[in-house]
């Protein structure tokens, strides 16, 4: 037998639902697996107008270089190699 607390319980549980299915439809779905490819990589910088590029975690930042070097300034440091950001800063 349903009494008001039931009722109030269920009640709730359906505006959540509605709720999260508004959610769900207000969102576009992206992939985000942390890792993205030089195409998108491009256009990030070019929405994010960046003084300088400092490539880490990767095993070729001379190819990281050659492939955005002709439009951002790229630093390449080597492992332990610290870098002041001063000179970025206008």
């Amino acid at each position: 037998m349903l009494n008001k607390y039931k009722v109030s319980y269920i009640m709730t549980i359906i505006n959540m639902t509605k709720e999260i299915s508004y959610i769900r439809r207000s969102f576009d779905y992206m992939h985000t697996s942390g890792h993205i490819d030089m195409a998108d990589l491009r256009e990030f910088f070019r929405l994010l107008h960046p003084k300088g590029i400092i490539p880490i975690h990767t095993d070729k930042p001379e190819a990281f270089a050659q492939l955005f070097g002709d439009e951002f300034p790229v630093t390449l440091l080597s492992d332990g190699e610290c870098q002041s950001t001063l000179h970025y800063i206008a």
